[in-house]
């Protein structure tokens, strides 16, 4: 701390004021936020937590490597595949949710539905501009395809259904293909738009079976060849690959993982609050699941949009554990709203000098310093991000 003291962090611990192990990470680019993180995983992962991250700009593939971990290119890899169509749980809502995500009934129809409903916002997010009524129709082919194609039910357990058994985006684009011969004002426009999922250049990234290896301990998904990509693009696969991640915190309630999401405002688009939502449902349940949720942003502006504040200020308040690093003059007073800091953090912050953070474990704040790496920890980090 600012006078020398050490430390010590236990997230796990609960209890008072600690009710999660979630964090918020924020600071602008160059603060040491990146180095900070990395510190933060390492010694959760040596203390026997799995770690999970999404990693847009390829910050911790050293790490991953150096920890024998998998790390997994999910920009376009056929090892890195996620297949969108292979049905997975979600996070539901909690009972006294104010603005849930799904209906009684949706849940109580079962896991086909709920996926199809995951489904639903992920084509929105992929086909910018889609109408309501091709939404409808592709969900309708989408219906026809598991529960008459492939004969999966309603109330399925993904559980039980092995990875290549599941539909492929190529069966949903011959499904299409099929209707716009017969419906062609409803159809014809959609097949084009499912060609470049299934056939076109998009195809390499979701058509094909789930191909992940998860047993690990340390797992990178990295989308870093898509930073040059379509931005609808690189929204839809960052969800695919949340929900995803979800999915396997969700088999063992048991196991203490730590989810991280680098980048994380490439989940808030006004447009499509739906894919916020279902991240601040994962904030929300993912304490009983033994987990924690780090959320890391260099921007809280995109979180105040006024279709995304309720969802995104529910991402800055529901983590016990915050690490504020220097921020930019706008993110700066949105913060000061938030959290209502002091005229001493608020001048801590703003000056935004590297290794300096605020620090708020429950209801302590302190002014952290984030020592320089020693020699071990600069093998271990790499040159990215490091000090």
């Amino acid at each position: 701390d600012s006078t020398n003291g050490i430390i010590l962090i236990d997230i796990w611990k609960r209890g008072g004021d600690r009710t999660n192990a979630n964090w918020t990470i924020l600071g602008k680019p160059g603060v040491g936020k990146s180095n900070a993180i990395k510190k933060i995983l390492a010694n959760e992962w040596s203390q026997g937590s799995k770690i999970i991250v999404i990693d847009p700009e390829r910050e911790f593939k050293h790490l991953c490597k150096k920890l024998n971990g998998s790390w997994i290119d999910a920009g376009g890899g056929s090892r890195g595949r996620i297949n969108p169509l292979q049905v997975r749980e979600v996070p539901l809502d909690d009972e006294d949710e104010d603005d849930p995500l799904y209906s009684k009934d949706l849940v109580e129809k079962g896991s086909l539905a709920l996926h199809i409903h995951f489904l639903r916002t992920f084509f929105k997010i992929y086909f910018k501009g889609i109408s309501e009524v091709q939404l409808a129709a592709l969900e309708e082919l989408i219906e026809e395809l598991y529960v008459t194609d492939f004969r999966i039910p309603w109330n399925v357990d993904p559980k039980t259904v092995p990875n290549d058994k599941w539909p492929i985006m190529e069966d949903l684009y011959n499904k299409v293909v099929k209707a716009s011969e017969k419906e062609p004002e409803y159809f014809k426009d959609l097949s084009k738009l499912m060609r470049r999922i299934s056939k076109g250049a998009d195809s390499g990234i979701w058509n094909g079976h789930t191909s992940v290896d998860l047993n690990n301990d340390f797992v990178v998904f990295d989308t870093n060849a898509l930073v040059n990509a379509d931005e609808n693009l690189q929204r839809a696969q960052y969800f695919n690959i949340l929900s995803f991640s979800w999915n396997i915190i969700s088999i063992d309630r048991l196991m203490q993982v730590l989810l991280g999401l680098d980048e994380g405002y490439l989940i808030a688009d006004p447009e499509i609050p739906e894919a916020l939502k279902f991240l601040r449902n994962i904030s929300k349940r993912i304490r009983k699941y033994m987990g924690g949720l780090m959320f890391i942003t260099h921007n809280t502006v995109d979180l105040n949009n006024e279709r995304l504040r309720a969802f995104g200020q529910a991402l800055l308040d529901n983590p016990c554990f915050k690490l504020i690093f220097g921020l930019g003059e706008n993110d700066l007073d949105a913060l000061t709203k938030i959290m209502k800091l002091s005229e001493a953090e608020f001048d801590m912050l703003s000056k935004g000098q590297r290794q300096h953070a605020l620090l708020v474990a429950g209801s302590k704040r302190v002014h952290a310093i984030i020592e320089d790496n020693t020699d071990f920890e600069r093998d271990l980090f790499g040159k990215g991000g490091g000090v």
